[in-house]
């Protein structure tokens, strides 16, 4: 479960990094003069793109407002164990033993939904270059 864990917060990161990537390569094909700002973002494939990218970004931030919601009001609300490792147990120093499981599931849904809309950002964007490069 640690592994999962390890390599969802991985997971998580590259999706932002690659989002921010993706409006960043849209903005390298704007300012290449090559193709005009309007008929850029005329076509449909860009939209679609740009779209997406901030779909990911604004997911990304639901997660982590979401995560944080769950993390510090639930777990206060529900402050059951103390910390083994604290000498003096005061309230704020105990964590809470179970958590909302439909919480969970809307959370591994935002993450599946981000990665889902960065690989079809990136399709799009494949799909864009390729015809752009042999038009």
């Amino acid at each position: 479960m640690a592994m999962s864990v390890e390599f969802s917060v991985k997971i998580s990161s590259f999706t932002s990094y690659l989002a921010i990537t993706g409006l960043a390569l849209v903005w390298m094909l704007i300012e290449s003069k090559s193709i005009g700002l309007r008929e850029l973002l005329l076509d449909l494939r860009v939209q679609i793109l740009i779209i997406l990218c901030l779909l990911v970004l604004l997911f990304e931030l639901v997660h982590l407002l979401l995560n944080v919601v769950v993390n510090l009001i639930y777990a206060n609300a529900k402050l059951t164990k103390p910390l083994s490792y604290v000498k003096k147990q005061k309230k704020t120093e105990v964590v809470a033993t179970t958590f909302p499981k439909s919480v969970i599931k809307i959370e591994w849904w935002i993450w599946g939904i981000k990665v889902m809309c960065l690989m079809v950002a990136f399709i799009t964007f494949c799909y864009l270059l390729l015809d752009i490069m042999f038009d």
